[in-house]
């Protein structure tokens, strides 16, 4: 132990916590937002709580990585949709629908969202 004797105390040490468990109720209250601003036909809201859900998925995604390229080609595609076809209430509310469901795909995808269990058939079958 006398090579790091020099090194910081806490240099190399994780912490036993973390905010995992506040993320999911972070995200459970934006998604009741989002119903929310949906019901009321308040779009902007809808749409600035999605841009919230979307800032908290992608940060456990490697800006570098595959899979955060991936995640961001679709949002911006997303968000030219809603640009172009933000004079009609109708084709943009299909947008941000088509939107909201991809947020929740994306969710459950990255471990975060709807968990299911496998029985004892298809656990044999993997």
């Amino acid at each position: 132990m006398a090579d790091y004797e020099d090194e910081p105390e806490h240099q190399g040490k994780l912490s036993k916590y973390n905010s995992g468990v506040a993320q999911i109720y972070r995200l459970d209250e934006l998604w009741r937002n989002c119903h929310l601003a949906k019901k009321n036909g308040n779009y902007l809201n809808w749409k600035i709580t999605m841009d919230s859900i979307w800032s908290e998925l992608i940060r456990d995604l490697d800006p570098e990585g595959k899979e955060f390229k991936k995640y961001d080609l679709e949002y911006k595609r997303f968000l030219i949709e809603c640009y172009r076809k933000q004079n009609n209430k109708n084709e943009l509310y299909n947008v941000m629908l088509k939107e909201e469901s991809w947020l929740g795909h994306m969710q459950n995808s990255l471990g975060k969202g709807t968990a299911y269990e496998e029985d004892a058939d298809s656990y044999m079958d993997n």
